[in-house]
């Protein structure tokens, strides 16, 4: 890994708001007290708080496990591609300044990213990202033998998506 970034909670919120929300759609109800969300199976349009819960979700879905969550977390996160793709960022200069004063007010990067200059350069240098060129995946598991609240690596598939990543 070269890089990372991370941001808290009210910074994705923010950030969500400030694209004008995302739309996804879910292929089952979502009823989870917890996270505070509720949805029927379909498409919705969500403001930040509602995609923080989106991403937080996973009592109200699935086995309840974080397996269904990840799912979910990576429905979003092409769903926050499709946004900001579409937002015209680059020719809307107000948008621009308000979707990176909501990243920049929660956002954690390693020493490599933490200039100005730095983030505008990853920037550029995504721009030609969009939803439909992202694959997503997720480690292959079964239940730990151990303990059946837990997933380990299903080998040998786990070992050849690592490979495939190097």
């Amino acid at each position: 890994m070269d890089h990372y970034l991370e941001i808290d909670f009210s910074g994705f919120a923010r950030l969500v708001d400030a694209l004008g929300g995302v739309d996804v759609t879910t292929d089952e109800d979502i009823d989870d007290d917890q996270s505070h969300l509720h949805l029927r199976a379909g498409s919705h349009h969500l403001d930040g708080k509602q995609a923080l819960a989106l991403a937080r979700t996973r009592h109200g879905i699935g086995d309840g496990s974080d397996l269904g969550r990840i799912g979910l977390q990576q429905m979003l996160v092409k769903a926050l591609l499709a946004r900001l793709s579409g937002a015209g960022l680059l020719t809307d200069p107000a948008k621009l300044y308000q979707v990176a004063d909501a990243v920049t007010a929660g956002l954690t990067t390693d020493t490599g990213l933490d200039s100005l200059n730095e983030l505008v350069s990853l920037g550029r240098s995504l721009r030609e990202l969009t939803a439909d060129r992202v694959r997503t995946v997720t480690m292959p598991v079964v239940t730990a033998p151990a303990d059946p609240n837990r997933v380990v690596a299903d080998e040998p598939a786990a070992g050849e998506l690592w490979a495939s990543l190097r």
